[in-house]
């Protein structure tokens, strides 16, 4: 998407991941980075 994160989006996921809606959550990564890294890890040792 090629933009950076406002702020509010940020924000967003912080709360979703502080509310109970994250009960079952565990040893995620969350890349909020608008898709900016999409693909670049596969293939790579």
């Amino acid at each position: 998407m090629g933009l950076f994160a406002a702020p509010a989006e940020i924000a967003a996921v912080v709360a979703h991941l502080c509310s109970s809606e994250a009960a079952y959550t565990n040893g995620c990564v969350y890349l909020i980075d608008g898709g900016s890294s999409a693909g670049h890890l596969i293939g790579q040792n």
